[in-house]
């Protein structure tokens, strides 16, 4: 591994993600990490490799993904800067449950398997923090399953975009939320288990909803989120 990571990614590392409530060990573990760049589209893993390399995002985002039995894409999720990727197949010695590709550019810190047990043994906070994280993750994904199977496609829409409006978005003094995330109309049809013919006509019955350079954006978002099937 490499031993001439950047100060402002050492500071990164101490400072944000899931490194952050182990800043004083920071500075003997960055010997045998490494920094790596991914072009757009990159592979950083497969389902069912080995789970021998979680990532630290940097920079960009990382989009996971499963193939279905049809060979379609089925989007677990994505991770941004601070946030951790390929951590839940390591915690259980499973292997990658996944394929995790670069959405954008992105830069990333790679951390070994014997490093990430290292720190869970080490520090206890560090492994509440992990154990947090992929609880969440798993229960979001389960929510995600029987939104898909008992919604219709409007009211998954509307889920969907609350949970991503509640990871990736910031609203504006005008009242307009938009979601740090690029999304395009193909990519948001997917998530919601729909073509992009339907994903058009059920925009247009939601004229809050804008999806315009990969800029999504929610104009009115208090009262959308009255929207929501669960209020």
């Amino acid at each position: 591994m490499s031993n001439s990571m950047p100060p402002h990614v050492v500071n990164f590392l101490a400072q944000e993600g899931p490194l952050r409530c182990v800043a004083p060990a920071v500075a003997d573990l960055v010997p045998r990490l490494a920094l790596r760049q991914y072009r757009r589209g990159n592979i950083l893993c497969r389902e069912d490799d080995p789970a021998d390399i979680a990532w630290i995002i940097v920079s960009g985002w990382i989009r996971l993904y499963r193939f279905t039995r049809d060979g379609d894409e089925k989007v677990i999720g994505y991770r941004g800067r601070g946030q951790f990727a390929g951590e839940a197949a390591m915690l259980d010695n499973s292997r990658q449950e996944c394929v995790a590709e670069a959405y954008t550019d992105a830069q990333c810190v790679v951390m070994m398997r014997a490093d990430f047990y290292r720190l869970l043994a080490d520090h206890s906070d560090f492994m509440r923090e992990t154990l947090r994280m992929v609880s969440a993750d798993r229960a979001r994904l389960a929510r995600d399953l029987v939104d898909l199977s008992i919604l219709d496609a409007r009211r998954r829409l509307i889920c969907t975009l609350m949970t991503l409006a509640d990871r990736y978005g910031t609203v504006d003094a005008k009242g307009t939320l938009r979601l740090s995330l690029p999304m395009t109309q193909l990519e948001l049809a997917a998530i919601i288990g729909a073509t992009r013919e339907t994903l058009s006509r059920l925009c247009s019955g939601l004229p809050e909803v804008r999806i315009e350079q990969k800029e999504l954006s929610i104009t009115n978002w208090a009262e959308f989120q009255a929207l929501h099937p669960a209020k």
